[in-house]
């Protein structure tokens, strides 16, 4: 007799080992192409004292810890005005829908996994939370990146021609005449997702707040592998380009297989003014993209594989 549960679990395992195989065959392939910058990382490495070597190493994995301590925690104080999860539920989550969002285009799949952990009936809500957990960090990445704007604007006005203007104008009438064609859709659409968007001021507070602390941890992360890798900028030089860096980068479409690629192209165009090599540019990038997207994506997989992720004890908060 056919066995409807048996076969249920079976297909679930054969999805869970595809993602896992299709995640880690991608980031594999990355670092396959990116062995060149890795290996400029590892002559210093090797040329350098030993204990120097593990006190920077442990640092660098320390940023890296605290990046994603501050991500899953965030994730907890959202989920938290619909359900009461624990720490290590959320950090299941997160980590599982990353490393399924490591080969979709803007965190389509990550978008899909989080919302696979949840009832049918909620999904909406969680869909909603989750927009607003990147809203809240690309607004902290828009805020720094204005300060980037601010103390290079002068640069910045000599880079940009008159052909990109005219660009930017032709796009903005596009979007305003597009507007005016669709504004009762658009306008039904947006308090249809307003409420699914809805967060109090206290999490609103708690999680830019912990986006802000993962802004400061990741940039200095990318300065602290400059300084290590031998560029000679002093901190306050160095600091608007990676804020411009990270803001240019946050408007472009990618997916987290190519994102060292881009902030290498960004950085490597930005960082020529200040006379960086372009070697050491790649190294950071590629440094960067294993510590914070490609070794917490190998940890998702596993945990996808070791654990059942479809909780379904979640306990919602009575409003």
């Amino acid at each position: 007799m056919f066995n409807f549960n048996k076969s249920k679990q079976n297909y679930r395992l054969l999805i869970k080992v595809l993602l896992v195989v299709i995640s880690s065959g991608y980031i594999f392939h990355v670092i396959r192409q990116e062995q060149s910058s890795f290996y400029i990382v590892f002559e210093h490495f090797t040329a350098a004292d030993k204990l120097y070597i593990f006190c920077f190493i442990a640092l660098l994995l320390l940023f890296s810890i605290l990046n994603w301590f501050f991500e899953i925690l965030k994730w907890k104080t959202l989920v938290t005005q619909v359900f009461k999860i624990t720490f290590q539920t959320a950090a299941l989550q997160t980590l599982i829908s990353h490393a399924v969002g490591v080969f979709t285009p803007n965190r389509v799949g990550d978008f899909a996994m989080k919302l696979s952990f949840f009832e049918t009936k909620y999904r909406k809500r969680i869909l909603g939370l989750n927009f607003s957990n990147n809203f809240i960090q690309m607004l902290i990445t828009i805020l720094f990146g204005g300060v980037g704007i601010l103390i290079l604007h002068q640069k910045i006005i000599k880079l940009v021609n008159f052909q990109y203007v005219e660009w930017f104008i032709g796009v903005f009438f596009f979007l305003v005449v597009f507007g005016l064609f669709f504004k009762k859709y658009l306008h039904k659409t947006y308090h249809s997702i307003k409420l699914n968007l809805q967060l109090n001021w206290n999490t609103f507070v708690k999680v830019a707040f912990f986006s802000s602390l993962r802004y400061f941890i990741f940039s200095h992360q990318y300065y602290l592998l400059g300084w290590f890798l031998g560029w000679d900028i002093a901190y306050l030089s160095a600091m608007p380009y990676i804020f411009l860096m990270y803001f240019v980068v946050s408007f472009l479409p990618s997916i987290f297989v190519l994102d060292a690629a881009l902030k290498a192209g960004i950085g490597i165009y930005l960082f020529g003014f200040l006379g960086v090599s372009t070697y050491v540019i790649l190294a950071i990038s590629a440094l960067m993209w294993l510590l914070n997207f490609a070794l917490p994506a190998l940890l998702g997989n596993f945990f996808m594989l070791r654990f059942n992720y479809r909780y379904t004890y979640h306990k919602p908060v009575t409003l």
